[in-house]
């Protein structure tokens, strides 16, 4: 196993929690199933397969390559914290939203 695959997949959680998905939610949207997503969270692996990593990216809104090194690998931790709470935040407007249209 490569270097590569050691790096922590902190970004593919803390995505998938901003999110407010479970596991099996991700699984679903990406057609990647649970049983990898899980083991790829608690193992700290990076998903190696090219389409693995393209499917969950699609289905979290990010590039593929944000999974194997966050959204910006030079980032501060008060700028990564920021940038989840503005995600939140548009998430939650855009789901208000949903509701008084339908």
């Amino acid at each position: 196993m490569g270097t590569e695959s050691k790096a922590r997949p902190v970004y593919l959680v803390t995505r998938r929690r901003d999110l407010h998905w479970s596991q099996v939610e991700l699984a679903e949207r990406s057609g990647v199933s649970q049983a990898r997503i899980s083991r790829l969270e608690r193992r700290g692996d990076t998903p190696a397969n090219p389409r693995t990593r393209r499917a969950l990216a699609l289905a979290l809104g990010v590039e593929p390559e944000q999974l194997r090194f966050g959204p910006n690998p030079f980032a501060t931790r008060a700028q990564l914290r920021e940038r989840r709470r503005k995600i939140t935040r548009r998430e939650r407007i855009a789901a208000l939203l949903d509701e008084i249209l339908l």
